[in-house]
């Protein structure tokens, strides 16, 4: 099974060296957000049914953003940026601040601390309430479903 850290990794690769160019940034960042995302359905795919498609990334957001709780909120608004950076990263070439290198070095600080508070979250003190609320809000609107 692929481990999603292999992603942060190859990211910290690319940014490891003063000579990383727009391409090894758009990268980086790209894989940043795969990694986070992938890190976070990681911890709840025990607790839920996803999607096979692309409204995956939404339903882990939207855990997050109607878990009940100010922490999962917060991750949820992190996650979503994160994603839209991904989005600037591979398709709009034009942008002129996604490709250097002091942006995704932040983008690789920020999915640091994304990861310790999502692993925070989901296996301290508050997990099984954050669980618990984010399968009601999921009973709610039906996706993704909670596993019994």
């Amino acid at each position: 099974m692929f481990d999603p850290t292999d992603f942060r990794r190859l990211a910290s690769r690319l940014l490891r060296n003063s000579k990383s160019d727009a391409a090894d940034c758009r990268t980086a960042v790209s894989r940043l957000y795969y990694y986070v995302f992938l890190f976070a359905r990681n911890y709840l795919e025990p607790h839920f049914i996803f999607s096979k498609v692309g409204a995956v990334h939404e339903e882990v957001q939207l855990l997050f953003q109607n878990a009940s709780n100010p922490l999962a909120m917060q991750i949820a608004v992190k996650i979503s940026a994160l994603r839209a950076q991904r989005n600037t990263a591979d398709y709009d070439l034009a942008h002129p601040d996604i490709g250097t290198l002091p942006t995704a070095r932040l983008a690789e600080e920020n999915t640091k601390r994304l990861a310790g508070e999502i692993s925070e979250l989901l296996s301290g003190d508050d997990a099984q309430a954050v669980i618990s609320a984010m399968k009601s809000w999921a009973k709610m609107s039906s996706k993704p479903r909670p596993r019994s």
